[in-house]
């Protein structure tokens, strides 16, 4: 019974994340940056974890031009004092910042995906008490 409360509870703290994202404009649309087969060769892409809970964060555009590493996984979402996500559990999922980075980095040709959880924290599905939060 916990087992599927906690999984029902990730889901619906997985739509509202996502729901709050979309809203905020952070990571709509894209393309998935996973591995993927053509039928002569198989390529990887390569995407380090950005702290998003740092003073500064990352500016991927700029990193992008110089290393040409284009793909960047955002961490963490987790609870921020019960089931209210937040990027490292302490700073809103529409800071204007990162939007603006994440919005430079897809014109320059790369993309972002968001990672949940992390060392530090209490992961959104431990925090909601139910579906609904």
């Amino acid at each position: 019974m916990r087992a599927k409360l906690i999984a029902g509870a990730t889901a619906a703290a997985l739509a509202g994340v996502a729901a709050a994202l979309l809203r905020g404009g952070s990571l709509r649309g894209g393309s998935s940056s996973t591995a993927e087969t053509t039928s002569t060769e198989e390529t990887t892409t390569f995407s380090p974890y950005i702290d998003t809970s740092l003073s500064t964060v990352l500016d991927m555009a700029a990193t992008a031009r110089k290393t040409d590493v284009k793909d960047f996984t955002l961490g963490f979402v987790a609870s921020g004092k019960g089931c209210n996500p937040k990027w490292g559990g302490k700073s809103s999922l529409t800071d204007t910042t990162l939007d603006q980075r994440i919005t430079a980095l897809r014109k320059a040709g790369g993309e972002t995906r968001v990672s949940f959880g992390g060392a530090v924290g209490t992961e959104l599905a431990q925090a909601c008490g139910s579906v609904s939060g």
